[in-house]
């Protein structure tokens, strides 16, 4: 922009109350096993889309992260299911549907992994979508690093509330053990 005298003038980076700005929910940090993370206590009046990064991530065993969406009570939302779509650069695609989950990619157990989420909750509160992707980077020098991308919704037929997403390693008894997980909002 100018100052009105042709001088070039600068606007504040982010933040603040411009449009698409992030600001941050809530975030942790991971320094012991831990099966469950939860981000709780989010307004879908005031936020529709949410970022969800992950970096220096580590789980214990190999398998797969999932992420659950919560009603403002904690509970897992589990009205109408979910269906979504994983691709994996080493093994292909796979589908998920009619569960109350999220499957994100397989992460190799010592490898560190960094994930980017956008998450957008419909105008009506009827849907809530995912899309991003995930990147391992094995603890083997001669192990080639993985990718894998997903995307979906849950689908619901009367308007919900997204309270809470939770990140769930506990289906096959594996835990998260390092890394910063944050949620950020972004401003309509």
């Amino acid at each position: 922009t100018t100052d009105g005298s042709g001088a070039v003038s600068w606007a504040a980076a982010g933040g603040g109350s411009s449009s698409h700005a992030m600001e941050l929910i809530s975030s942790a940090n991971v320094t012991s096993a831990t099966d469950t993370i939860d981000f709780t206590g989010l307004n879908s009046t005031s936020f529709k889309t949410f970022r969800l990064i992950i970096k220096g991530a580590k789980n214990a065993s190999n398998d797969n992260m999932y992420v659950q969406f919560l009603d403002t009570s904690g509970n897992v939302l589990t009205g109408n299911k979910i269906g979504c779509k994983t691709y994996r650069n080493y093994s292909g695609q796979y589908t998920v549907s009619n569960q109350n989950y999220f499957m994100m990619g397989n992460s190799v157990a010592g490898s560190v992994h960094s994930h980017d989420y956008l998450i957008t909750v419909s105008p009506d509160n009827k849907c809530i979508s995912l899309m991003g992707q995930q990147v391992d980077a094995p603890s083997s020098g001669t192990a080639p690093a993985y990718q894998s991308t997903t995307s979906g919704s849950y689908l619901n037929t009367s308007a919900i509330t997204l309270g809470g997403i939770r990140l769930d390693y506990s289906y096959y008894s594996n835990n998260f053990t390092a890394g910063k997980y944050s949620l950020y909002g972004i401003k309509e």
